[in-house]
């Protein structure tokens, strides 16, 4: 996950934000386990980025895929 997450910052350090997201949910579709720590890092970027819109979609797809959102997943959608 840490590598995951490496690889997101480095994606949108680039301007592609919507390819990080992209991989990540690849990356469970293959088997990768699903991470809370790995998708706050991504809603934390797209907030630093002003991505609001997407941001709220990949909250909720972190819901739908059964990723359970702690307390600093909600401070981080609420602080964009």
């Amino acid at each position: 996950h840490e590598v995951m997450q490496c690889m997101v910052r480095n994606f949108c350090e680039i301007g592609r934000f919507k390819e990080a997201v992209d991989m990540v949910i690849e990356m469970w579709n293959q088997g990768l386990a699903r991470s809370t720590h790995t998708l706050n890092c991504v809603i934390g970027i797209g907030c630093e980025m002003g991505l609001v819109e997407y941001v709220e979609n990949v909250f909720d797809e972190m819901c739908e895929r059964g990723v359970s959102p702690y307390c600093c997943s909600y401070k981080l959608i609420d602080h964009r």
